[in-house]
């Protein structure tokens, strides 16, 4: 009866060892990065990063919470209102994520010393169909000025017309790590099926160009990536 009584078990065990476990979505950051600068009244802090599903079923973001700590590694200050382009990601797929804000009135830029930033998933929320994408740097120089842009061309690759389009772009360094990212809505444009627009954010000098600049990053060395989608 023993004999018998170990077979079953050492059966019972091989299945479980040959079941696959159940699908799970996972989402991983894959980096971020939190600026620190002097503004005209106050000190502002701007994060960004890069999110990718590393599981095997769709994941949803929820929120996201920035601390940012002085050397004694007390919080200065905690938000949480981080955005997230897209908030659905199937897996392999990946998203970019932004939060700014600014240190309550009497705190230096130099009392930051470290900061940290945690992400949550959800089991559902809205899904969205991604589109192809393309984006490119561009200098224009006029007399008097010179701008810098990012341009996308998107493409809606169903055959109905498609509404609030979003646009999120990115900027990466040589390693592939996000070092800035923005997100933007397409309001009351429809894209007709089959058919391109042309997008252009033009890139501001003070919270974008000068803040590299101040930490050591040119522009032009940067790659451009973008992600293009509608909600479903």
């Amino acid at each position: 009866m023993k004999k018998l009584f170990c077979v079953i078990l050492t059966l019972a065990f091989l299945f479980a060892c040959v079941t696959p476990a159940f699908a799970a979505g996972k989402l991983d950051t894959v980096s971020d990065v939190l600026y620190v600068t002097e503004g005209y009244s106050s000190v502002y802090c701007y994060a960004y990063g890069e999110l990718e599903n590393t599981g095997d079923k769709t994941v949803y973001y929820k929120d996201g919470l920035i601390e940012v700590f002085d050397e004694n590694e007390d919080v200065l200050k905690s938000y949480d209102w981080v955005s997230c382009y897209p908030e659905c990601l199937e897996p392999g797929e990946k998203a970019f994520f932004i939060g700014s804000f600014s240190l309550d009135s009497g705190v230096n830029k130099d009392a930051v010393a470290d900061y940290d930033i945690s992400i949550s998933k959800a089991s559902s929320g809205d899904d969205c169909h991604r589109l192809p994408a393309e984006i490119t740097y561009r200098v224009v120089k006029e007399t008097y000025s010179t701008y810098e842009y990012l341009i996308a061309t998107v493409t809606n690759d169903t055959s109905s017309t498609i509404y609030n389009t979003v646009i999120a772009m990115a900027l990466k360094d040589a390693d592939g790590n996000v070092v800035w990212a923005s997100g933007n809505s397409v309001y009351n444009i429809g894209i007709p099926g089959g058919q391109t627009i042309e997008y252009r954010n033009q890139i501001d000098y003070d919270t974008i160009i000068k803040t590299l600049r101040d930490n050591g990053t040119d522009i032009s060395t940067l790659t451009p990536e973008v992600i293009a989608y509608f909600e479903t």
